[in-house]
């Protein structure tokens, strides 16, 4: 079978396993799901008690401008897909089109792109992030497609780039002009011609410094105040950072591309086409000042693990390989293929195995009386290296806020970034950029020790429900929390409001 059939093969399978699995497990994907069932529901007069909408020039708003519109026409658990099965189109066919545009050839593109779509931000459901990085793919492959056509086709391109990307999520919009600026950078050096290159940076420039203006503006957040580069772990994140959902196949997908690499430059079959050896070095050095955390107005997790998927998707457009033979292509191909193979059919079983529990939980928002508080909790504490297991349910509780009307904890409703906010009431009981709260620290608020987010220091008198994310296990406050539903990855607790 020819590798062109292989691709379409594995293409065609990754894109179908997306449309025909109701909730996929990816971590933020449930909690999204929530957001736009909201977003749809106020749009048709049935607004929540708890939550608006709250509209505003963010950049943040892919998924927010797409799937509700869409909700009119069709379930919004069937927009939500066809947005995530686009995210994914544009992912795989925006890294083909920047091979094409540098190479005027495809090579390794393709596989690449099947491979990342497991990569760690997907996995965790950076749905926004994943969107405008298929669109941050398409403008780049477009302003080097349009390098020689003019500076009028270049500008009105790259103006509708800006707009998009700061639209769809601001790291992709950061994306998109690192990798242009380095890519004039290096044509700038490689002509040795300052005043030409001083025009084109400046030409790039313009409108993202526009973009940069509106951040102030608009209602979107402002800068970070705070940042954790969490150094400890940028030695570990490019082992691991191919598959969000489990380390070891992770690790060995590296495994395997390095073992490719070494085969083709001991072979000479490897080369940097255009502006590869800049981008390189620039992604590495991007992604070793780039903090692993933003806190504040403008908030961020793993953005350091996002270089990383950037730098995956862009930087095999700018690898030229030059085959010492068929059997060796057929070979490296297969290897290839091999790879992709593995992560897919692994994403399909996660995938497959958690479809029960989210009807699960979905079933627990009967016992729910409608309109009450819901805390959500978990059994041990977040760490993306230890929960591949049970991180795709962290979020499915917060389908109970368009389900039940309820108020949940762990809600994205963050003003300035999601266009949706908690009602100015209950805004202390929905704390934003929070960690789930620990079953620890809910034992212990019951024992008066003190707890750093305020919402759950009296979350006894303040919710009504608890959810414990974690395997079935003895009921650590039998006096004050009733079992109302117990799964293998969770338990539905009322809370039995303290006398007084």
């Amino acid at each position: 079978m020819s590798g062109r059939a292989i691709f379409g093969l594995l293409c065609l399978a990754a894109l179908g396993l997306t449309l025909a699995t109701p909730i996929p497990a990816l971590t933020d994907y449930p909690n999204h799901l929530a957001r736009m069932a909201l977003l749809a529901a106020e749009r048709a007069g049935d607004p929540s008690p708890y939550y608006a909408a709250s509209w505003g020039f963010y950049p943040n708003l892919a998924m927010d401008l797409i799937v509700p519109p869409l909700g009119r026409f069709m379930p919004i658990e069937t927009a939500a897909r066809l947005f995530l099965l686009l995210a994914q189109v544009l992912l795989i066919s925006g890294a083909m089109a920047l091979e094409y545009a540098v190479k005027r050839r495809l090579q390794l593109s393709g596989f690449m792109a099947l491979l990342a779509l497991n990569a760690f931000p997907f996995a965790r459901g950076f749905v926004n992030f994943e969107f405008g990085l298929g669109v941050t793919l398409w403008g780049v492959a477009g302003w080097i497609a349009l390098r020689e056509k003019g500076v009028v086709a270049r500008f009105a391109l790259h103006g509708v780039c800006v707009v998009a990307l700061y639209l769809c999520h601001l790291f992709a919009f950061a994306a998109y002009g690192f990798t242009l600026g380095v890519y004039e950078l290096w044509r700038g050096w490689r002509a040795r011609a300052p005043g030409p290159l001083a025009g084109e940076l400046a030409l790039l420039a313009a409108p993202v410094a526009a973009g940069a203006a509106l951040l102030g503006r608009g209602g979107a957040s402002g800068a970070a105040q705070q940042f954790d580069w969490a150094w400890a772990a940028k030695p570990l994140w490019p082992a691991v950072a191919l598959n969000g959902g489990d380390l070891l196949l992770a690790t060995l997908s590296l495994g395997g591309l390095i073992l490719m690499v070494s085969r083709l430059r001991r072979a000479g079959a490897l080369r940097l086409e255009s502006a590869g050896g800049f981008l390189a070095v620039g992604f590495a050095a991007l992604y070793l000042v780039t903090p692993e955390k933003m806190q504040g107005a403008m908030y961020g997790s793993y953005m350091d693990v996002r270089v990383l998927a950037a730098a995956a998707l862009i930087l095999p457009a700018f690898i030229a390989v030059d085959w010492p033979d068929a059997r060796v292509r057929r070979a490296l191909l297969g290897v290839m293929a091999g790879l992709v193979a593995a992560n897919l059919l692994h994403t399909a079983w996660v995938w497959t195995s958690y479809r029960a529990d989210y009807a699960a939980v979905i079933a627990s928002f009967s016992k729910l009386e409608r309109g009450k508080k819901v805390l959500v909790a978990s059994a041990v504490e977040e760490n993306p290296f230890r929960d591949q297991d049970i991180a795709p349910l962290y979020h499915a509780p917060a389908l109970a806020a368009p389900y039940a009307k309820a108020l949940v904890s762990t809600l994205m409703a963050d003003p300035g970034k999601q266009p949706l906010v908690a009602r100015p009431p209950f805004a202390r009981l929905n704390p934003q950029n929070a960690p789930l709260v620990s079953l620890d620290d809910l034992v212990g608020a019951t024992r008066g020790a003190a707890l750093e987010e305020e919402a759950f220091r009296s979350w006894p008198r303040d919710y009504d429900y608890v959810y414990l994310i974690a395997a079935p296990a003895q009921n650590p406050l039998p006096d004050l929390l009733e079992p109302l539903a117990s799964e293998r990855r969770f338990t539905l607790y009322r809370i039995r409001k303290p006398a007084g």
